[in-house]
């Protein structure tokens, strides 16, 4: 079974993780996250002195980072940190409606020991309100992020669980840098009860359709987000390619 968390992180074990290991799991948390922004530079030597774990865990680090798109290897001048493209938002979501109502199918019938937590965890992802300030939009995205956590890795299928993870916390990039580029906050709020509710009564198409349901929910509000504000669509975090 896979006991990543979410973004990469572990429920426990964190003690078994290699130096390098830690140091990619930290650089990609950071980039997931935007505290290391999309299209920035940096270097082995700049995110030894931010991490402390050792120039050659990092440059082990960036070197998988390099091999999963996180960054581009500039010669001379270390690494490139990938833009965020409109390009990427279509794609990712493209893709992951494929994946996500297969991967719901394959959890039917298997949370009823974890359905109570799901539940509550979707009143923090679905509260009453819109988000007003950053920090509730990322508690909404932390328990968002929480609730697909737990339905893939119940799921039992760990390439599936890997793959929608990686497509996962690319899309969770786009929504935090969206966020940090606009005062505005993103209205990010995703109601799961639609979709915790079939994989109880093992409803396959009911469990497929609030899947899709939610996603394009996100899809269309991101785009809208990129395509009408000015200061989102011209923002260097974003560009067309």
């Amino acid at each position: 079974m896979n006991d990543k968390g979410p973004h990469g992180g572990f429920h426990g074990g964190e003690g078994k993780l290699t130096l390098t290991e830690q140091a990619y799991r930290q650089a990609k948390k950071d980039m997931i996250e935007c505290r290391i922004q999309p299209g920035a530079t940096v270097s082995a030597q700049q995110l030894n002195e931010k991490y402390k774990f050792g120039l050659m865990p990092i440059r082990s680090a960036l070197e998988r980072l390099t091999a999963e798109r996180w960054v581009e290897a500039l010669p001379q001048r270390g690494y490139r940190v990938a833009p965020i493209t409109v390009r990427d938002v279509v794609e990712l979501y493209d893709l992951a409606e494929e994946v996500s109502p297969r991967l719901a199918r394959l959890s039917l019938g298997k949370i009823a020991g974890i359905k109570d937590d799901l539940l509550q965890l979707n009143n923090k992802s679905h509260p009453n309100a819109p988000p007003s300030n950053t920090e509730e939009v990322m508690d909404i995205i932390r328990a968002s992020d929480e609730i697909v956590w737990r339905i893939r890795n119940a799921s039992g299928n760990r390439y599936a669980s890997e793959l929608t993870q990686r497509i996962f916390e690319r899309l969770d990039r786009i929504v935090i840098a969206r966020m940090q580029a606009s005062t505005v906050p993103v209205d990010c709020r995703r109601d799961f009860a639609p979709l915790i509710h079939a994989l109880d009564q093992n409803d396959a198409d009911g469990a497929e359709n609030a899947s899709l349901t939610n996603l394009r929910h996100m899809r269309a509000l991101i785009l809208k987000e990129i395509l009408e504000l000015p200061e989102i669509a011209t923002s260097v975090l974003y560009k067309t390619s």
